[in-house]
């Protein structure tokens, strides 16, 4: 993501139009995986706790994606921090 079934983001300008759908500062539209939702919904009415984790450029995005999709409600844990996935992962 940016995190949780979103590809990459970087420094998007993110806003929401009168669609009420995200936008990013190109006019694209910033989707996600079409079951993440409900998916999220049903693990967290089962009772797990949740986290999202991510490496990313774009830590701002990240945290307004979580919200501007209102998926905060979900998590207990957030780790979020700057750094490239790739380098960490080659270690």
């Amino acid at each position: 993501m940016c995190g949780s079934g979103v590809s990459h983001c970087r420094n998007l300008g993110l806003n929401f139009r009168k669609d009420g759908k995200v936008y990013d500062s190109r006019g694209k539209l910033v989707k996600y995986f079409k079951d993440v939702p409900s998916v999220l919904q049903k693990l967290k009415a089962d009772g797990y706790t949740l986290a999202v984790a991510s490496r990313t450029g774009a830590i701002r995005d990240a945290e307004t994606l979580l919200s501007m999709f209102d998926w905060n409600k979900y998590f207990t844990y957030k780790e979020i921090y700057p750094g490239s996935k790739v380098k960490h992962f080659n270690k």
